[in-house]
């Protein structure tokens, strides 16, 4: 039940990841100027911060969700990758400046890299859900 759970919450990561990846792209296409007339940094922030909260909500789940004693390690690991990942997001949003429509395009590049990294941990650890099933 545990690993059903874990691999459904995984497939929403994957997702969520795929539309930050696209808000950060759209940051930095903004930033250049090259981007659609109706795309702006007050919208994007928003939309931002509305996914973040989606992605906290997802982590919360995996928070509270009860975890067998042989996945402690495992899970602990995944909620390590999950906070780091988290604390990427937010310089993101902090990065970007509404109020004047500016960016700092240095820290949101960054940033992709260290979620990148934060992905890695993550795909590490799930793996380890791979390796587990294998043995049950």
């Amino acid at each position: 039940m545990y690993l059903e759970f874990l691999k459904q919450q995984m497939s929403k990561l994957i997702t969520l990841d795929d539309v930050f990846n696209e808000y950060s792209e759209t940051i930095l296409n903004i930033s250049n100027r090259n981007c659609l007339a109706k795309e702006n940094l007050k919208d994007l922030k928003a939309y931002f911060a509305k996914n973040q909260q989606r992605y906290k909500k997802l982590c919360q789940q995996l928070v509270d969700v009860p975890v067998p004693n042989r996945f402690t390690n495992l899970h602990d690991n995944i909620l390590q990758a999950l906070e780091k990942y988290q604390q990427t997001l937010q310089a993101c949003t902090n990065a970007i400046d509404a109020t004047t429509n500016s960016v700092c395009t240095t820290v949101v590049e960054k940033q992709a890299v260290r979620r990148l990294r934060a992905k890695t941990l993550l795909a590490s650890a799930v793996w380890g859900v791979h390796e587990l099933r294998a043995c049950v």
